[in-house]
């Protein structure tokens, strides 16, 4: 449940960093345009200008993201290979004490005697 409200913020930032430039440079060219009375180089200007910096934005955030994705990817396999080695070496405990020859023990002590 929790991914699932991740990934709509980050639809809903998406959204938003693509709709308020437009809408603002939008307007803000066609208030200059009815102003400066040079239908639609404004507007045109506007929307142009719109699409350059929401593109930027989000590239930046496609930056930002793949980092953070790289950063979890790594650590995560740090933990597997923790996780991993620790079992390994539980492992070879137990092979070593089934490894140990009992009655060689007691012919060491014999042997100090």
């Amino acid at each position: 449940m929790k991914s699932s409200w991740k990934y709509l913020n980050l639809v809903g930032q998406i959204g938003l960093i693509i709709a308020i430039p437009v809408v603002i440079l939008t307007l803000t060219g066609r208030y200059l345009d009815n102003r400066f009375d040079t239908q639609p180089w404004f507007l045109l200007g506007g929307v142009i200008l719109s699409f350059i910096i929401s593109s930027l934005i989000l590239w930046g955030e496609v930056i930002k993201t793949a980092k953070l994705l790289s950063e979890q990817t790594a650590e995560e396999e740090k933990d597997e290979t923790k996780e991993t080695s620790e079992l390994a070496s539980e492992k070879d405990a137990e092979e070593t004490k089934k490894s140990i020859d009992w009655d060689d023990l007691g012919d060491l002590d014999d042997e100090d005697e």
